[in-house]
């Protein structure tokens, strides 16, 4: 099937009846399709825009009316159609007239078919290729303005030659026009001015580069913008312009400052958290706060960080706690809190109560880790303990020797006060069987017994209580006591008061005799001493009292298991009448070098 190939249509304008019939003619003759005619410019016109021919031969001097020369312009105005000017002559001033009309050719009467053809030719070559040109022109210009980035082009001296419809949106601008007369320049702001004349004159120096930089918009918004510049060269690879393409980094700045807003804030809490804290990445710390500097005994972070674990974690708890760690990473949960053993640089090893939980720290898995130096604690719950074992058997001791006091007082009653009773008694009923003995040996025998009792009596009190004590205070009751021991036991006693006469609270004076009464009984059974001192003195806001024997001695540590176990309850009972007046009993010895009792109480008077 043989294709139809469209002959190019000709409108002809010519005011010549015979020259248009003439040129028809030879139109149709070399294969051209001549479509109308016309006599006048606006005629020309008017069947331009209706006929929409592929070419229209014009020619420039007209007989009335508008002549070629401004019929063709208005046709390429309107109707961006091509137009061959026919002339047979004309002035300069016609001829400048026609270049403004751009006439694709001009045939200069008379001419021949070759030349016609020729012409008429390159005229519908050329008119074609512009018709390329202009389409992707419009292609550009498409993608130029739908281009969400805002693209520009700048001439040498950085002076705007396009910008497409992002840009003029981030400017705030309504046209290319609007933003030249601001000039670019001002949209920038002032710290960031001279820099981008920096980066504009390296990429007309052939060197492309990137920038960040803030700008105001006309309306007074303010943006992040990041610009890549790139040179662009001409045919001959001279650089005559700058593409830039910018986008607006203005969310990802704010994202950048928040996050370095958080971090600061995070290590602002890290470092004042009175909890020591670390971050434990790929099994070294990277982070250290003050207090895991201090907890450790450490004066600087980077004395920390790089350290393993294996140094810090106590080798019977290292297992564990890479353990935890590995489960925790694998998303199990409900490891922490737990206690822990830690060890500083220094080797010496301490409590502490650790929590931790998986984050990521400056973008690789982490564990961070906070921790409590729970030492004073453990301690404090040992020493409760201890404290408590201490009470117990305490209270055992305490109610056997008061069942043990009570039998004494009851056989004491029993067989000395009640004999003595009885003796009376019987005396009195006797009386009238014993006639013939004196009234006065009766009374004198009862007087005696009478006498006997009534020195049991104090006895039994004293061994409760001194009466002293209670009539005249601690110093002549410490003196009284040290007296009666050295006379029973023969070692020498000195007391040494330090201070003025006073009555102290009855609580402390009743604690301080009974504390040395203690410490003078244990001496005179097991110490096998020659000579004790006893101190009594005031220091400022304290009471301090101080027994020092220079006996045997004795293994504190293996004394107190002894007594937690009721072998003993003198040195209980006295640390507990010390702690009842918030008082703290200090007690040292060794074997072979006698003993020191010390108490140091608050001064409270009556």
């Amino acid at each position: 099937m043989q294709s139809t190939v469209s002959k190019p249509r000709i409108l002809v304008v010519e005011d010549e009846a015979i020259v248009d019939r003439d040129i028809r003619q030879q139109l149709t003759e070399l294969g051209y399709e001549p479509v109308g005619h016309a006599t006048r410019g606006e005629q020309a016109i008017a069947l331009a825009g209706e006929l929409r021919p592929d070419l229209v031969l014009m020619d420039v001097q007209l007989a009335a009316g508008m002549d070629g020369v401004a019929a063709a312009q208005a046709i390429r105005t309107q109707f961006s159609l091509p137009v061959v000017f026919l002339t047979a002559f004309a002035d300069d001033e016609m001829l400048e007239r026609a270049k403004l009309a751009e006439p694709f050719g001009t045939i200069v009467k008379p001419f021949t078919k070759r030349e016609l053809r020729t012409v008429l030719e390159l005229a519908l070559y050329k008119d074609k290729a512009e018709a390329k040109l202009r389409e992707s022109e419009r292609r550009f210009r498409t993608i130029f303005n739908a281009e969400p980035e805002c693209v520009k082009l700048l001439g040498p001296s950085g002076d705007l030659l396009e910008m497409n419809s992002a840009g003029l949106a981030m400017l705030e601008a309504g046209s290319v026009d609007e933003v030249r007369s601001h000039g670019l320049a001002n949209f920038i702001r002032p710290e960031y001015r001279a820099a981008f004349g920096d980066l504009h004159r390296r990429v007309m120096g052939g060197t492309a580069g990137v920038m960040e930089y803030g700008i105001t918009g006309l309306r007074g918004t303010r943006l992040w913008l990041e610009t890549h510049a790139t040179p662009m060269r001409d045919a001959d690879g001279r650089v005559t312009m700058t593409l830039d393409i910018t986008r607006d980094i203005s969310a990802r700045k704010q994202a950048e400052s928040a996050l370095r807003e958080s971090e600061e804030r995070y290590r602002q809490l890290v470092n004042l958290s009175p909890y020591a804290i670390g971050v434990y990445q790929r099994g070294k710390i990277v982070l250290a706060n003050r207090a895991a500097v201090a907890m450790f005994g450490e004066t600087s972070a980077q004395q920390l960080i790089g350290q393993s674990i294996q140094d810090l974690i106590h080798p019977e708890h290292l297992d564990a706690a890479q353990n935890r760690i590995e489960r925790m990473l694998k998303g199990e949960s409900g490891l922490y809190p737990t206690d822990d053993r830690y060890r500083r640089l220094d080797g010496s090893l301490f409590d502490v109560e650790v929590s931790a939980a998986p984050f990521t720290y400056q973008g690789l898995p982490a564990v961070q880790v906070i921790a409590l130096d729970i030492t004073k604690r453990k301690r404090a719950e040992s020493a409760l303990r201890e404290t408590t074992r201490q009470l117990q058997a305490l209270s055992r001791r305490v109610l056997e020797t008061q069942e043990t006091e009570r039998r004494r007082v009851a056989h004491e009653l029993h067989d000395e006060l009640g004999q003595a009773l009885t003796a009376i008694k019987i005396n009195l009923q006797s009386r009238e069987r014993f006639k013939h003995q004196s009234p006065d040996e009766l009374n004198a025998e009862n007087l005696r017994i009478v006498d006997d009792a009534l020195q049991q009596v104090r006895r039994l009190a004293l061994a409760l209580r001194p009466s002293i004590l209670d009539d005249l205070g601690l110093t002549p009751a410490l003196r009284w006591i040290a007296e009666q021991t050295a006379t029973r036991s023969q070692i020498t006693v000195n007391f040494h008061p330090a201070m003025a006469p006073v009555r102290l609270a009855s609580d402390i004076e009743t604690a301080c005799f009974r504390i040395v009464q203690e410490a003078l009984t244990n001496v005179v059974r097991h110490a096998g001493a020659r000579q004790v001192e006893i101190e009594l003195r005031r220091d400022g806001d304290a009471l301090v009292l101080r027994v020092h024997d220079d006996g045997c001695g004795f293994d504190l540590a293996v004394m107190r298991e002894r007594a937690v176990a009721g072998g003993s309850i003198g040195v209980l009972g006295m640390q507990e009448r010390a702690a009842l007046i918030g008082g703290q009993l200090d007690i040292r010895s060794t074997p072979g070098n006698g003993c020191t009792v010390q108490l140091r109480c608050p001064w409270r008077t009556v």
